[in-house]
């Protein structure tokens, strides 16, 4: 098995950003109808607005990878504690390809599918945390037992992750989950994509990538919703290299870096609010009290936790240089948690 990780820095919210490179999809990934449907994304004002929030919210989903936990904390193995997650991030930059390359039916259904994968991995999260042990999620990886029904997904994980009504509706996660549905299944008239393309000529109509960006929006943000409440360490960030080095904890902290892609994708009052409601949640208190134990270590002390001493090679003097060398380090990670969450563990590709 060979493993491929995506890892990439963004600054700023203002940074340029697009389905494309958040992805890394190659020129070659790409048929003739990409370069129309860029063009449209780059030049029509809706439609690039539509596309900055997507990719913004798709790089946002990819920087939860960090927040990942493979600790044995619960009875039972943990192996593949996170293959939901990996799953549903694979299907999402398929989706994205497809999209751009003129094959919205195939890449709409995709957007089902993610929806379903990251609110069944908050719901397995959480009924192993609930119960003690992972027996129940492996009788279903393992085909033993049925998935429960998306509703019953649903109302457990805004139970469980205490999310309020106010914040995300049951009666909204299931209205864009049928309007996904639909084209699993069967579209009324509105809903054919052959109507919104205006035709069945082939191409990237407007409407058609209209229709395909509004919904992987939803999806989207109704997936990172039930993130942030998983993980809400994720909105405390912290200099990690500062107190750790090159060896911080797995699944303990978001750095700046991984904050600005949620921070680009959600207004500010809605930031403020889950900071305000969060700040007091146990996982949080537990983190920073931790970091705050932790001493500040010294330049030398950082660059010495860089374990492959030849790759190292004097760099990490200057600012750039360790940001680089954070992005080596978080793209390893991520990459190991990756093929433990598929098979037994192996020495992953970079």
């Amino acid at each position: 098995m060979k493993i491929f990780t995506i890892a990439r820095i963004y600054k700023q919210t203002s940074d340029a950003i697009s389905l494309r490179d958040v992805w890394t999809i190659t020129n070659e990934e790409l048929n003739a109808l990409a370069e129309v449907a860029c063009t449209r994304l780059g030049e029509e004002r809706e439609l690039a607005d539509l596309h900055r929030e997507v990719a913004w919210l798709s790089q946002s989903l990819i920087e939860f990878a960090d927040l990942l936990n493979a600790t044995p904390e619960n009875k039972g193995p943990v192996q593949h504690k996170n293959y939901l997650y990996f799953e549903a991030i694979q299907a999402l930059r398929e989706a994205a390809a497809a999209m751009l390359n003129g094959s919205p039916r195939a890449s709409t259904g995709l957007l089902r599918a993610i929806l379903e994968m990251t609110a069944l991995h908050c719901y397995w999260q959480k009924k192993i945390e609930r119960t003690g042990n992972t027996k129940q999620f492996y009788d279903w990886l393992n085909g033993r037992k049925q998935k429960p029904r998306f509703r019953e997904i649903i109302t457990n994980n805004l139970k469980w992750l205490e999310i309020p009504a106010d914040e995300l509706a049951e009666e909204y996660v299931q209205c864009t989950y049928n309007q996904l549905c639909a084209y699993v299944h069967t579209p009324i008239l509105k809903e054919s994509l052959t109507t919104l393309n205006q035709g069945n000529l082939g191409g990237v109509g407007a409407g058609v990538l209209h229709n395909w960006l509004v919904l992987a929006r939803d999806a989207l943000r109704i997936a990172l919703h039930q993130f942030v409440y998983l993980y809400p360490q994720c909105l405390f960030p912290v200099d990690i290299t500062r107190k750790f080095g090159f060896n911080p904890p797995v699944g303990w902290y978001f750095d700046e870096i991984n904050f600005v892609p949620l921070k680009a994708a959600f207004d500010d009052d809605t930031i403020r609010s889950w900071k305000k409601r969060l700040r007091c949640h146990q996982i949080v208190e537990r983190a920073i009290d931790f970091y705050n134990s932790r001493p500040n270590l010294t330049q030398d002390q950082i660059l010495k936790s860089w374990d492959d001493s030849e790759e190292f090679g004097g760099m990490g003097r200057e600012t750039d240089e360790l940001e680089v060398l954070r992005l080596k380090a978080k793209m390893e990670m991520r990459a190991i948690l990756m093929a433990f969450a598929y098979s037994r563990p192996l020495k992953p590709v970079f």
